[in-house]
């Protein structure tokens, strides 16, 4: 049994944290995703183990010295989906006022998620370093546009359903590149395997969550420079980890955010490096597990 215990010390309470850098930001939400990840790790079963996270007042939403409310000042605006299974506070490991969170269907860029991030940069400019967006791995909003792209005669299904077209409109270009560059790399015949549709599912995932993050990047740059950061993420459902799994990266680097491509020919060494990585490869049945060697050579 593992005990997941909040425990707040009004003697000795927790100093509250505010990154002076994107880096620092940056490390400070892979740390707290890292325990979110093994908070579990080692149950003990029929023994006891507790997990103590000391939290601050800020973190409880307790009310200023004054009794009114804590100062707003959070220092990382997250774009993220609005599936249920990724809490984004808890899974960062972060608690109130610690994030501006913004999530919507599939992590996509509308008008209002925009005007969210507008009001983040301009109101917030003091404490913010960091603008995340991540995806997260069997994507709904994803799944839903790999289909309708695998079977275009279904947007006719979607022909009144306008909200729900904007979202799958968002997503399908990042739907095309994925499927462009899985065919390159395996051959066509790829697309007979079963495990295609998954494959092309997470790449996309992947792909869409850097394609936010670079539009978001260009869009930002001129206002704040570099005093605010831009990396994204695809938080795993299995693992809990926060990461990007492909071919280049070690172990100790799957599970941090990446900075977002910049060109072309950055978008595709992404793309090459996630479908020649362990997920794609296992899900295509390239290799038995996350860390065994292929099992044929495409």
């Amino acid at each position: 049994m593992i005990d997941i215990v909040y425990r707040y010390d009004i003697n000795n309470p927790v100093a509250e944290v505010h990154p002076a850098s994107p880096a620092e930001a940056r490390a400070l939400l892979e740390a707290g995703n890292e325990f979110f990840a093994h908070m579990l790790d080692d149950d003990p079963g029929e023994g006891r183990r507790t997990r103590i996270l000391n939290v601050s007042p800020q973190d409880l939403g307790i009310a200023g010295p004054q009794g009114g409310p804590q100062q707003h000042r959070p220092f990382a605006v997250v774009i993220g989906c609005a599936d249920a299974r990724a809490p984004i506070e808890l899974l960062l490991g972060q608690g109130a006022n610690d994030l501006f969170v913004v999530r919507v269907a599939g992590n996509v860029l509308g008008s209002d998620t925009l005007g969210s991030i507008d009001y983040a940069l301009s109101q917030l400019s003091d404490d913010l370093r960091l603008l995340v967006v991540m995806g997260h791995t069997g994507c709904g909003a994803v799944t839903a546009t790999v289909d309708l792209f695998s079977e275009p005669g279904r947007v006719l299904e979607m022909a009144a359903r306008h909200e729900l077209r904007s979202i799958v409109n968002a997503i399908m270009p990042s739907v095309r590149m994925s499927n462009d560059a899985l065919i390159r790399r395996y051959g066509f015949k790829i697309k007979e395997s079963p495990g295609f549709r998954k494959a092309l599912i997470e790449t996309a995932v992947v792909l869409h969550a850097a394609m936010m993050a670079a539009t978001l990047q260009k869009a930002i740059e001129p206002v704040v420079g570099d005093r605010v950061g831009v990396v994204f993420g695809v938080y795993d459902l299995c693992t809990r980890h926060v990461g990007v799994l492909s071919e280049s990266r070690g172990i100790d680097q799957q599970h941090t955010f990446l900075d977002p491509p910049t060109n072309g020919e950055e978008i595709d060494a992404l793309l090459l490096d996630v479908i020649n990585g362990p997920l794609v490869q296992r899900v295509l049945g390239l290799i038995d597990d996350a860390h065994a060697a292929p099992l044929l050579t495409p």
